[in-house]
């Protein structure tokens, strides 16, 4: 009996051996096959602790320069990032092999949802894959048709009033200090977007409250922080220090302030079905059909709620996050280029002179033609307010930079900020938008991504944009400087120093 049970022994313990032989035997490969599509990139040379680190320090700023640096060194190759010995991502630059990448419809990066399910919730359109994105993205298609697009015009030009008085007061009191746009346009943004898609007043312009946008500016720079350092990966470890303690006190602010804002509109929703909403029945006269009517009374083919109260957070959270950091980097970088290029900032002036013949309409037909003739796309090249998007293959996958197919777990990311700066696709002063279109690659320049998993609410940031400007460039002309910005990766782009540009009235 003895024997027996000192044989069972022995086999057991040959069996733990040889599988943990084999787990190291397989993560060697694996190492060894990373390390051989690594070393066909572009970038730093990569330190066996360090990785990469050392060359992009200092956060978004230290990599979009790093990705600068290396780009002109080798304009066609992916790029390295090696985050210590464990972390790593391919940059990849190309339209071609971006392509590859989008169309084979690969799930986001499994570090990147680390990072942001905390604060945006498993379930947001942003970071969800599969059924539960497809899922999603069904849902709130119809919140962001172009029809109601449209009817939201007249609440984007309600929203820049405050905004207009602003201005107003400034070119008149100092019209030739420098002034900082980017704060201005984050405050409107919010306000707008709150009033569109949430029916939600928060006078945050008037009261210049800018608390939740200053807490969304800090989580994106604790999730940079984390995504550069690989000591803060561990949830443990980030729990406890003072950034992890400060980032969930910022995170419980966030969605107190959108709980605050669903409940509110639950309770004026009591007994109400989608189709009295889409009657104009609502009690408080509101006619227009938002993204949060159709959260909280879109039903299942059992007449049962369509989402969970979780899963309706998610997305607004999503969207308080999304919906105005990108666009106010938009409207910022856009008022920089106006400024610095003022030949263009008269001709886009011109259009709209001419397309709302001296004054407001808020048409849908006219907005959509404002830009129609005029440089905006080129304007987004060199700011791209979303500089990357992360995905993860573990299927095969060749591109055309790599000779290598990547059939291992690897983590890639779409650079934008390298493929939208290659000379040929850099097309800022190009006379006719539709002959651009089509001679440039539509993978050449995404500022809302392509495919399937384009941006939603592209259509209703481009509007807001086109509100703002249209408001303001019949009042007053943006000055240059001479102040160049000094650009940061933090999930959205910003500027280190701020978007500075004086602020005139125009010569009658």
């Amino acid at each position: 009996m003895a024997i027996a049970k000192e044989a069972w022994v022995s086999m057991l313990a040959v069996a733990v051996v040889t599988g943990v032989a084999l787990w190291f035997i397989n993560a060697a490969v694996q190492w060894w096959r990373l390390r051989q599509a690594l070393n066909q990139c572009a970038g730093a040379k990569i330190h066996p602790i360090f990785g990469t680190m050392l060359e992009h320090r200092g956060g978004g700023a230290g990599t979009l320069a790093y990705g600068k640096r290396y780009s002109a060194i080798d304009p066609l190759k992916p790029l390295r990032f090696c985050i210590g010995p464990f972390i790593n991502f391919i940059a990849l630059r190309t339209p071609s092999d971006i392509k590859q990448v989008v169309t084979m419809d690969a799930p986001k990066s499994p570090f990147i949802f680390k990072l942001m399910a905390p604060w945006l919730g498993p379930s947001s359109i942003l970071i969800a894959d599969g059924p539960i994105w497809r899922y999603m993205r069904t849902l709130l298609d119809p919140a962001f048709h172009r029809t109601l697009l449209t009817d939201y015009v007249t609440v984007m030009g309600q929203s820049s009033q405050p905004l207009i008085d602003k201005f107003e007061k400034i070119a008149t009191t100092t019209p030739d200090e420098a002034v900082d746009v980017m704060q201005h346009y984050a405050l409107y943004t919010f306000d707008t977007l709150c009033r569109c898609a949430f029916n939600y007043e928060t006078n945050c312009q008037t009261n210049d409250d800018n608390k939740f946008c200053t807490a969304v500016t800090e989580n994106s720079e604790v999730i940079i922080a984390r995504a550069m350092n690989p000591l803060l990966a561990s949830d443990v470890i980030f729990a406890l220090t003072p950034t992890g303690r400060r980032f969930r006190k910022t995170i419980n602010y966030i969605h107190t302030v959108a709980q605050s804002i669903i409940d509110q509109r639950r309770e004026n929703l009591k007994g109400m079905t989608i189709d009295d909403i889409a009657q104009h029945k609502r009690p408080s006269g509101r006619a227009l059909f938002d993204f949060l009517d159709i959260c909280l009374l879109s039903r299942d083919k059992d007449g049962n709620p369509a989402m969970t109260d979780d899963e309706i957070r998610d997305q607004c959270h999503t969207f308080l996050f999304a919906g105005h950091d990108t666009t106010t980097a938009a409207l910022s970088f856009v008022t920089h280029c106006l400024a610095k290029y003022p030949e263009h900032q008269e001709k886009v002036r011109a259009h709209v002179h001419h397309c709302l013949c001296v004054c407001w309409k808020p048409r849908g037909c006219i907005m959509s033609r404002i830009f129609s003739s005029c440089p905006l796309h080129g304007f987004l090249h060199p700011f791209a307010a979303l500089q990357r998007y992360h995905t993860h293959t573990h299927t095969h996958t060749h591109t055309h930079s790599l000779s290598l197919s990547l059939s291992l777990s690897l983590s890639l990311s779409l650079s934008l900020t390298c493929t939208h700066a290659q000379p040929h696709t850099h097309a800022l002063t190009h006379n006719s938008p539709r002959r651009r279109r089509a001679r440039v690659d539509q993978y050449s320049f995404m500022p809302f991504s392509v495919g399937n998993r384009n941006c939603i609410g592209y259509n209703f940031a481009l509007n807001e944009v086109r509100t703002a400007m249209c408001q303001l460039l019949r009042r007053f002309k943006f000055v240059d400087i001479g102040h160049e910005p000094i650009l940061q990766n933090k999930l959205v782009l910003k500027s280190a120093n701020g978007v500075k540009v004086k602020i005139q009235k125009l010569d009658n």
